[in-house]
């Protein structure tokens, strides 16, 4: 047998036989946020987080009696899916409380990388549709007063994760 046959044939047993499909799914940052979802549905459906999901569960639950929920904080080592993890479950909040037609929306403010006071103000002001992106121009108070105006006019539920 020729050595191209060879190398052919073995790289078609290793494809046939591979234990790991798509490899992107080892590494979530490689994946856009439905595909970190997908997984995430997939964990969560096969009950391998259910402590947690119980956990977060209860710390929203008073939501559903027209209350504020508890203030939690998620703590672990970089790169455990914490932050996805808290946007699938918020993802899924929303849906229930559209179903039970409870005002509620969230947002996520990435400060995973250091940034200037006004560049992350600037970014949530945004995020919320309280102003454009800056470059310069305006002050930090006119900034802050916007998105006090955005928050306090919102007549639900507002949750921001940072």
């Amino acid at each position: 047998m020729r050595v191209e046959a060879k190398i052919e044939k073995q790289i078609d047993n290793l494809l046939q036989n591979t234990i790991i499909l798509n490899r992107r799914y080892l590494d979530d940052e490689q994946l856009d946020r439905g595909e970190q979802f997908k997984v995430l549905k997939e964990i969560f459906d096969v009950n391998g987080r259910d402590r947690e999901i119980k956990e977060l569960s209860s710390h929203f639950a008073p939501i559903f009696r027209d209350d504020h929920p508890i203030h939690l904080s998620l703590i672990g080592k970089t790169g455990t899916g914490k932050t996805v993890t808290m946007l699938y479950f918020l993802n899924m909040l929303h849906a229930l409380c559209e179903k039970r037609k409870i005002l509620m929306r969230h947002v996520h403010l990435d400060l995973s990388t250091p940034k200037p006071c006004f560049r992350a103000l600037n970014d949530l002001a945004c995020l919320l549709d309280a102003a454009k992106r800056y470059k310069k121009g305006i002050s930090l108070d006119e900034l802050m007063s916007r998105i006090e105006d955005k928050i306090k006019n919102y007549k639900g539920l507002f949750h921001a994760l940072y």
